[in-house]
């Protein structure tokens, strides 16, 4: 019913209010476009007749039957240029009642008439002014009718003005400014300025609390429904409810019941029943188990100095003014290593001197002791000299011999005494006479003692640090374990990258260090440029000397350029016989890179320590931390008596009818047409 209300009270709307407006503005638009076609028709029929001919008459007269009534401001054909305002007014029907639209228009004659009413045909026409034409629209304004003032560029006589609507009228004309009011025109824009416009709708609501809805625009009727709840019988059961308790005598004898409903007095059934709350029993048990203890090893730190002499010289290089800087220390299981303190001390000892006698063959003319002096190094022949062995070397090996704990040695050739008795004598080689006598050679050694001191902290390793037993406690087990074995040398922290050897070819210079690498590179030839010029040179000699005696080649070598330069000219100056040679040479240069194997040393970061292992059997007690709790029954019979929990609402469709608060302003606009002189 309410669907068929709101039906009837929209179709009622809409043919009272909305379509009576729709019908108003379809009829407006209709007859302004009818009267626009016919006034334009008019016009054209005028310009072509040259002015109210008897065409035009009985054209105006048929318009006069559909309600256009025409009228001209001349009657009959005019001349040449002169001009005709013609004047419209059309009336119709429209829903509100009759309506009235007007309007002017102005034609200048362009056609030279023969007519009665117009001039004769052999008249000249004198020649007149052509009328000018000048178009403006006026502001949109919410007035229709209003004053406006218009600047007409180039006045002088205003003929007319007329609008593209209603009527227009001059009020002033002042230079080239005319007034001009206008009326009666129609509204060009139309601008809603506030409202709304809802259309009808409907929706669906349920959940209400009463059949009548009004609310936000929506009404409507609702129907009724069971929303939630029900209706239940009265009822009765047997239940059985259970209590707990950690104790056995804290259950009474009945309890209460009430749930969903039902109620009643439940009765103890039975006796309580003992059952596990929390925790568990665990059983003892042995094992056997292996445990490993680590330690780093060092059992005792301390600081030595130690002083490197003698025979321990193999700890420095071979100049002793530049010791090694550090010196590795291992004695009684303390190691580590030493650094050097201050620059090395040296010890020098005049050893005993030595005296050598020495048979020798002597040149017939080698009587000066400078001779023997310079060939000293070759003399052989001491008691047990080796082969290979110079009379210095001899000296030298047998000083050391005497010596040990020396590390340098020097032997000096002290003196050398002459004996005079000449053994024998013979030819030797050559034909030259030799003579055999004994020499006396007095030899004495400088022996170095160097001493060098070094400091540092030392650690001493201990594998006797781990007892003999250790107690276990894991996971509930606990006991004594023993030591079982040996302790094992483990790596504790650290790692050993191995040195690596690789080949570089190519390197611009002969040390190499790069990326760890170190080496020294060889050099070799890459590539090699030669290159050739002629020269010349000049060479004197005596001047004594015949051409045939000098020289017919030179060989030139300066500059890195060499060559054999042959003889081209003489020439003889005052003290000497100069020769001219010329010839190529030739310059060789050499581009060289270096190449070889270098060697990345390896790395020992490797921290050692001991590790020894434990083995025994361990024992878990048994545990029990089971916590019982007591269950008792309890059995009856509970009753619900009727209940109903029942909740009704409303729910259905409603409606929001239409509605149109809009407010609009109109705009009215002219748009004239000046004709001036």
């Amino acid at each position: 019913m309410s669907n068929l209300k709101g039906a009837i009270l929209a179709t009622a709307l809409f043919a009272a209010v909305v379509f009576p407006f729709l019908l108003m503005m379809s009829i407006d638009a209709f007859q302004q476009h009818a009267f626009l076609k016919m006034t334009e028709e008019v016009t054209e029929l005028v310009k072509e007749e040259g002015g109210v001919s008897e065409h035009v008459a009985q054209v105006t007269k048929r318009l006069k039957k559909k309600d256009l009534t025409v009228t001209f401001s001349k009657p009959g054909l005019v001349k040449f240029g002169e001009e005709i305002v013609i004047g419209y007014n059309y009336e119709y029907q429209n829903v509100r009642g009759k309506k009235t639209l007007g309007g002017q228009d102005i034609v200048i004659i362009m056609k030279r008439s023969t007519g009665k009413n117009g001039s004769n045909s052999n008249e000249t026409n004198p020649p007149t002014e052509i009328a000018k034409s000048y178009s403006a629209k006026t502001p949109e304004s919410l007035q229709p009718d209003k004053e406006y003032t218009f600047t007409v560029p180039g006045l002088k006589n205003l003929m007319s003005v007329t609008a593209d609507m209603g009527k227009v009228e001059v009020v002033r004309v002042d230079g080239e400014k005319v007034t001009v009011k206008v009326s009666g025109g129609k509204v060009v824009k139309t601008v809603q300025t506030g409202g709304t416009n809802t259309l009808a709708d409907e929706k669906y609501v349920t959940g209400e609390d009463s059949a009548d809805y009004d609310r936000n625009g929506y009404t409507g009727t609702l129907e009724r429904y069971l929303y939630s709840g029900k209706l239940m019988h009265a009822d009765s059961k047997v239940i059985t409810n259970t209590i707990t308790s950690l104790l056995t005598g804290a259950f009474p004898g009945t309890i209460a019941y009430s749930l969903d409903g039902y109620s009643g007095i439940l009765l103890k059934n039975g006796d309580p029943i003992k059952t596990v709350f929390s925790g568990e029993y665990t059983p003892a048990d042995n094992k056997e188990v292996a445990e490993d203890l680590m330690i780093d090893g060092i059992a005792e730190k301390k600081e030595v100095v130690e002083t490197v002499k003698g025979t321990a010289w193999e700890w420095f290089t071979s100049d002793l003014e530049k010791p090694k800087n550090s010196y590795n220390y291992s004695k009684d299981r303390f190691v580590g290593t030493l650094t050097a303190q201050g620059k090395p001390v040296h010890n020098t000892i005049r050893s005993s001197e030595h005296d050598r006698y020495q048979t020798v063959w002597l040149g017939f003319n080698s009587n000066d002791k400078a001779d023997l002096e310079k060939d000293i190094s070759l003399i052989k022949g001491f008691g047990d000299q080796r082969e290979d062995e110079t009379g210095l070397d001899y000296v030298t090996r047998r000083t050391l011999e005497l010596y040990p704990n020396y590390s340098n040695l020097e032997v000096i050739l002290d003196s050398i005494d002459w004996d005079t008795e000449v053994l024998e004598g013979e030819f030797g080689i050559g034909g030259f006479y030799k003579y055999q006598r004994n020499v006396k050679l007095h030899f004495y050694a400088d022996l170095f003692n160097v001493e060098q001191t070094y400091k540092g902290i030392v650690e001493k390793n201990s594998m006797d640090s781990f007892p003999e037993t250790i107690d276990y406690n894991k996971d509930g087990y606990s006991g004594t374990l023993t030591k079982n074995g040996v302790p094992e040398n483990v790596v504790i922290s650290g790692s050993y990258t191995p040195s690596d050897t690789k080949y570089i070819e190519g390197f611009d210079s002969p040390n190499y260090n790069l990326g760890g690498y170190v080496g020294t590179l060889q050099k070799y030839v890459i590539n090699v440029s030669v290159s050739n010029k002629t020269t010349g040179k000049m060479v004197r000699y005596p001047k004594d000397l015949s051409h045939d005696e000098v020289p017919k080649t030179y060989f030139y070598n300066e500059d890195g350029y060499s060559g054999t330069l042959r003889i081209v000219e003489y020439r003889t100056d005052q003290t000497h016989l100069v020769a001219y040679y010329e010839g190529e040479v030739t310059k060789q240069e050499n581009e060289y890179k270096y190449r070889g194997y270098v060697v990345k040393p390896g790395v020992d970061t490797r921290v050692y320590g001991y590790k020894q292992s434990y083995k025994g059997v361990v024992t878990k007690t048994a545990t029990d931390t089971r916590i019982y709790e007591f269950v008792q029954n309890y059995t009856g019979t509970v009753t619900r008596p009727e209940m109903d929990t029942r909740i009704y609402k409303y729910r259905g469709t409603v409606i929001r009818p239409a509605s149109d608060s809009r407010t609009y302003e109109d705009y009215y606009q002219y748009e004239l047409n000046f004709r001036f002189m």
